[in-house]
C-alpha cells in the first residue's frame, strides 16, 4: 500500500546529494510510478480500495478430483484444500472459482481461513460440484474484488471413499463417512487405501478421506500402506487426505517402514500420481522411522504435520528416491531426526533403481528444531549414490520455506558425487545451532544458485554461516546475511576448484563492521555492509522497514534469477519496476504490493 511515510522516504532520497543519491532517487520514482499505475489498474478491474491486499494462492492438496460422488451425491464431489494468504478470517462474499464454477453457497465450503500447519498459511477447503467443467481448468479465489493467481486443476472421474477409526469396518463398502447399517459405511484402517486392498484396485482413480482419530493398524511390512506397484498414471490417480476440517493422527511408533512404503525391487514397479495430504504423523518414546516414501513420478506430500519421529534410520522422514516431479508443499516438520543419517527430506539417486531424482519441488514448508545426536547431517540432504552412472540428481527447487532452530545443517548438498542445478530462493534460515555450518554446499555440487534468502544467525559463531567446498560452484544474488557477532558469512573450506560468486548481497555483523568474504575462489560484486533494518527481528518479523538499505538494492542480472524469483515469501509480486529488494520479502511490511501476484514460473510448469 502507498503510505504518506513512504512518499516522504522517496522524496528524501531524491534530495540526496551526489550521483549515487540521484540514481537511487530515479529508481524510486520508477518504482512508485509502477505502483501507482498498478494500483489504478487494480481499482478499475476489481473495484477494490485503499488498504485491501489481494489474495494469493500457493498450492492445493489435490490437483484433480471428481465433481460428483461425495457419499453417493450426483451434485457434490471431492473436497479440495488450497493454501495461500489474504483470504480473510471469514468468507463473507468471497468465493472460489474452480473450472468455471463460482462457489457462492455456504454449503460449498468446509472451512475458510483455517491456519497451518506450516508457516501460518491460510487454508480454504471446498467441494467440487456438478457445474464444474470437465477436464483441465483452474482454481482462483476472489476476495474483496481481487482475483488471485490461478492454480491448475483437472476435473476427472474417480471414486470417493472414507476411512474412520471410530465407527469404520474394513468389510464396509467405504462409500460413507459414517456407518449407515449393513455394509454401508467407512473403512476402519489406513491400509484400505492400498490399491491392492481397495475395491477400486489399480484400474480406477480414487480418493480416501481419513476422519479424525488416532490410527495404529499397519499393513504388511510394518507400514501403514505397503505399495507393491506399479500403480498410478496421468489418468489413474490416488489420494489419501484428511476429511474436511478434521485431523487424523497416525501413531507411527511401531511403523518401522513409515506411513507409505514402496517395494522398490523386482518384480514391483514405480508408484506414480499419489497425493498424501493433511495428516498428522507422530511417534512416542523416541520411536518413529519416517512418514512418506516417494518412489515414482508426480507424487505430492502436502500440508502434513510430522512430529517427534526420532528413531534410528538411514532415511528421510520424506524420502525421495529416483523420483521426478515430486512436490513437498506446506508441511510442518516438527522436531524430527536421530543422527546425521536421518534427514527431514532426503533426495537421492541410487544406481539400482530406475530413473533419476530430478525436478523435486520443496516449497512453503516449515522445519522446526531438527535433531541429530551427532549435531549435523542436513535437514534437507541432496545426494547421489557414489556408484551411479548415467543418472542424475538435479533440478531441485527449494523455495519459500522457513527453517529455524535445531542442531543440523539446514541444507547439505554433495557427498562426493556430482549434483547440478539446485535453486534455493526466498527462504528464511534462522537460529540453527549446528557446530559445523548452517548451510553446507559440498563436494561436486556443480551449480547451486541462492537468491533472495535470509541467513539469520545460523550455525555457531565459530563457523561460517554458509560453507562451500570440493569443486562446488555456488552463485549468490540478493541475499541478506545477518551473522552472530564476529561470525564468518561465507567461506570456501577446501578449495579444489570451488567457487563463490556473490553479487548484491548484504552482510551485517551486529558486533561492528563486517569482514567481507574473501580468499581464493571468492568473487564479490557490489556487497552491502549495513544493518538491513527489519521491522522487528526480535519477534522474527523480517519484513524490511521503511528505511532499509535492502530496498531497491538488488540485481536482476542473469543466471535464471528472474525465471524463478517472480514472487516473494508472502506471494507479493517481484520485482517492482525491475528493482529487486534483498532477502525473502519485497517491499515495506506485509501488505506492500497492490496487485494480485503472478504465479511464479515453477508453479505454472509443475502443477
Amino acid at each position: 500500500m502507498i503510505r504518506i511515510r513512504d512518499m516522504k522516504r522517496m522524496r528524501g532520497k531524491n534530495e540526496r546529494v551526489g550521483t549515487r543519491g540521484r540514481r537511487q532517487g530515479m529508481k524510486d520514482i520508477l518504482r512508485w510510478a509502477f505502483l501507482i499505475t498498478a494500483f489504478t489498474v487494480a481499482l478499475q478491474v476489481s473495484g477494490a480500495g485503499f488498504g485491501e491486499a489481494g489474495p494469493v494462492l500457493f498450492f492445493s492438496d489435490l490437483n484433480w478430483g471428481p465433481k460428483t460422488g461425495w457419499e453417493g451425491s450426483s451434485t457434490k464431489g471431492a473436497a479440495i484444500s488450497v493454501w495461500g494468504k489474504n483470504f480473510g478470517a471469514a468468507r463473507g462474499d468471497s468465493y472460489i472459482t474452480v473450472n468455471g464454477a463460482r462457489l457462492t453457497a455456504v454449503s460449498d465450503y468446509a472451512e475458510w481461513g483455517a491456519i497451518g500447519p506450516a508457516r501460518s498459511l491460510e487454508r480454504i477447503t471446498f467441494w467440487l460440484n456438478s457445474t464444474c467443467q470437465d477436464g483441465n481448468g483452474t482454481i482462483t479465489v476472489t476476495v474483496g474484488g481481487f482475483v488471485s493467481n490461478a492454480l491448475d486443476f483437472r476435473v476427472m472421474a474417480g471414486r470417493i471413499y472414507f476411512i474412520s477409526v471410530t465407527d469404520g469396518n474394513n468389510s464396509f463398502n467405504g462409500s460413507y463417512s459414517t456407518a449407515r447399517g449393513g455394509s454401508s459405511g467407512p473403512f476402519r484402517d489406513i491400509l484400505k487405501f492400498n490399491p491392492g486392498l481397495n475395491p477400486s484396485g489399480s484400474g480406477e482413480s480414487y480418493i480416501c478421506y481419513v476422519r479424525g482419530g488416532t490410527y495404529t493398524a499397519l499393513d504388511v511390512d510394518n507400514a501403514f500402506v505397503a505399495l507393491r506397484g506399479p500403480y498410478g498414471s496421468e489418468t489413474i490417480r490416488h489420494g489419501l487426505v484428511a476429511y474436511p476440517g478434521e485431523t487424523p493422527e497416525l501413531n507411527a511408533s511401531n511403523a518401522t517402514r513409515g506411513v507409505i512404503w514402496n517395494a522398490n525391487y523386482d518384480p514391483y514397479g514405480r508408484n506414480n500420481y499419489f497425493t498424501f495430504g493433511k495428516l498428522k504423523v507422530f511417534a512416542t518414546s523416541n520411536s518413529g522411522w519416517g512418514a512418506f516414501g516417494l518412489w515414482g513420478d508426480h507424487n505430492r506430500v502436502i500440508g502434513n504435520h510430522m512430529k517427534d519421529l526420532l528413531a534410528d534410520a538411514w532415511t528421510g522422514v520424506v524420502m525421495v528416491d529416483n523420483s521426478q516431479y515430486s512436490k513437498v508443499y506446506g508441511n510442518f516438520f516438527d522436531h524430527l531426526g536421530y543422527d546425521s543419517y536421518k534427514h527431514n527430506i532426503y533426495i537421492k539417486t541410487h544406481q539400482s533403481y530406475p530413473g533419476s531424482a530430478e525436478y523435486t519441488y520443496v516449497g512453503w514448508n516449515e522445519f522446526n528444531d531438527a535433531y541429530a545426536r551427532d549435531t549435523h547431517g542436513g535437514v534437507i540432504f541432496i545426494s547421489k549414490e557414489s556408484t551411479v552412472t548415467a543418472k542424475f540428481t538435479r533440478y531441485i527447487y527449494i523455495h519459500d520455506n522457513y527453517f529455524h532452530d535445531g542442531n543440523m545443517e539446514f541444507i547439505y548438498t554433495g557427498d562426493n558425487t556430482d549434483l547440478s542445478d539446485i535453486y534455493i530462493y526466498n527462504n528464511i534460515f534462522r537460529h540453527g545451532t549446528c557446530p559445523n555450518t548452517g548451510v553446507f554446499l559440498a563436494w561436486h555440487t556443480r551449480s547451486v544458485y541462492l537468491y533472495n534468502n535470509l541467513f539469520y544467525q545460523i550455525g555457531s559463531a565459530a563457523v561460517p554461516m554458509v560453507s562451500v567446498t570440493g569443486n562446488t560452484s555456488a552463485v549468490f544474488r540478493n541475499n541478506i546475511f545477518y551473522s552472530r557477532p564476529g561470525q564468518v558469512f561465507l567461506a570456501i573450506e577446501t578449495y579444489q576448484g570451488a567457487s563463490i560468486n556473490s553479487d548484491h548481497d548484504l552482510f551485517y555483523d551486529p558486533a561492528g563492521p563486517a569482514s567481507l568474504p574473501s580468499g581464493t575462489g571468492i568473487t564479490l560484486t557490489n556487497p552491502i555492509r549495513q544493518d538491513p533494518q527489519f521491522v522487528n527481528a526480535s519477534a522474527y518479523d523480517f519484513h524490511l522497514a521503511a528505511n532499509s538499505p535492502a530496498i531497491n538494492a538488488g540485481t536482476s542480472d542473469g543466471l535464471n534469477l528472474t525465471s524463478y524469483v517472480r514472487t516473494d515469501y508472502d506471494g507479493n509480486q517481484r520485482p517492482l519496476a525491475g528493482l529487486y529488494d534483498l532477502g525473502p520479502y519485497e517491499g515495506i511490511g506485509p501488505a506492500q504490493d497492490l496487485t494480485p501476484p503472478a504465479a511464479p514460473r515453477d508453479l505454472r510448469i509443475i502443477r
